[in-house]
């Protein structure tokens, strides 16, 4: 591939490569009850640790973090972590244990600026592995290595950084998405004019806020379909969509299917 076709698709042709990271257990997802708190030292492996939802404070390596949605942390073989649950929104957690190379100094925290795209990649992550077989467990470490690596590059020296207000506010939409959610609800809500609430979200996301909304409706819709049995007009009136036309316009344009076809 030429240098302008690279360019074209987003590659950087001079990139260092990213580490390398060994899955040595199944993944764990875990949501903390009210007043939980963790004390733990880590074996002799590293634990890729993520927030998916709510809210925590984290210490490590005489470090202190608040960390919310899209939060990452490497913790290394034998660290001392304590981390305390928000009693209104306890964290629920993802955990990768494995084995890293190809990165000689990890940072201990980085903000990954799609809290949805983690918990995307999350969620494929659990099913492989739910799935059993060598197959799905090879699928699962691959994603683990594909976090590791997107943290890796997040890392890098002028990544984009994450941006808590707005990880926040994704947050309120994915907990009531049934809300009449408009961008200038949402730009009082985050204390910014529509404008920049607009130009933050396009930094952080690429993508407008009504988008991002867009998409944690169809996250909600898609879980509900797939995991209850529920009507899709009940459905659609639960994740905020008109009715259950609207719904399965949405989960086709998505999906490629009716969502008829992916229930389970």
């Amino acid at each position: 591939m030429d240098g302008r076709r690279a360019a074209w698709y987003g590659w950087r042709m001079d990139a260092a490569p990213s580490p390398a990271f060994a899955l040595c257990a199944p993944p764990l997802l875990f949501q903390a009850p009210s007043a939980w708190r963790w004390r733990k030292r880590q074996g002799d492996y590293w634990n890729c640790w993520c927030i998916l939802d709510g809210r925590c404070e984290l210490r490590c390596g005489g470090r202190r973090f608040a960390a919310g949605p899209g939060h990452c942390f490497l913790l290394p073989p034998g660290g001392a972590v304590e981390a305390d649950h928000d009693l209104r929104a306890p964290a629920c957690n993802l955990a990768f244990h494995g084995r890293l190379a190809g990165w000689p100094d990890p940072p201990l925290h980085v903000v990954l600026p799609d809290p949805l795209a983690l918990r995307r990649l999350a969620e494929e992550a659990l099913a492989a592995w739910a799935a059993g077989g060598a197959a799905g467990q090879a699928e699962c470490a691959s994603l683990a290595a594909a976090l590791v690596a997107r943290i890796h590059r997040h890392a890098a020296p002028g990544a984009p950084a994450g941006d808590p207000a707005l990880a926040a506010l994704l947050l309120e939409v994915r907990r009531r998405p049934a809300q009449a959610w408009t961008v200038a609800g949402c730009a009082r809500r985050a204390g910014l004019s529509r404008s920049q609430l607009v130009r933050r979200f396009q930094a952080a996301y690429g993508e407008p806020p009504s988008a991002a909304i867009a998409r944690c409706r169809d996250d909600y819709a898609l879980q509900l379909v797939r995991e209850s049995a529920l009507p899709l007009a009940e459905i659609a009136a639960l994740a905020g969509y008109a009715d259950a036309s609207h719904l399965g316009r949405r989960l086709r344009a998505r999906l490629g299917v009716p969502p008829g076809a992916v229930r389970g």
